[in-house]
């Protein structure tokens, strides 16, 4: 083989194997931001639980999907919870509040419709007569302090 007529094959295989490969029509897409990893796992945490048998259950971001996802502070804002993050802690380990959800390394969430029976249940154990400050005590109790020596 001489040397023009390798030069005129590697030209050819130049040609061929520019035609083989696709040349992009656009620019290589954004990067995905952290908000769009959380959105999916959101998606993926939801997609994994137990749907009623009755009916598919709504989309993620649909104002009537049993999974609302809060935060801390919206527990604080929207339901009103006073409670310090370390008390929720406790509370949690003892079993008396609902369990967090991770949505990510560094964050959590409570599940709406978990807090929304909590407070119910809690409202359920109120007592219905004046004066009391116990729901199962039905004692009256002063916030005064006695007189001491009498």
């Amino acid at each position: 083989m001489t040397f023009e007529q390798a030069r005129q094959a590697a030209t050819e295989l130049k040609s061929k194997i520019q035609l083989a490969t696709p040349t992009p029509s656009s620019p290589r897409p954004p990067r995905r931001r952290r908000i769009h990893r959380q959105r999916s796992r959101i998606e993926e945490l939801a997609n994994s639980a137990p749907s009623g048998p009755s009916s598919p259950p709504a989309p993620i971001n649909s104002p009537t999907s049993p999974y609302k996802l809060l935060s801390f502070a919206e527990l604080k804002s929207k339901y009103n919870i006073p409670l310090s993050r370390r008390r929720i802690d406790q509370l949690e380990t003892e079993g008396n509040f609902p369990r967090r959800v991770p949505i990510g390394s560094f964050r959590v969430a409570w599940v709406a419709v978990e807090i929304e029976a909590f407070i119910e249940a809690r409202m359920a154990k109120r007592s219905d007569r004046l004066g009391t400050l116990g729901s199962d005590t039905g004692v009256s109790r002063s916030r005064r302090k006695p007189p001491q020596g009498q």
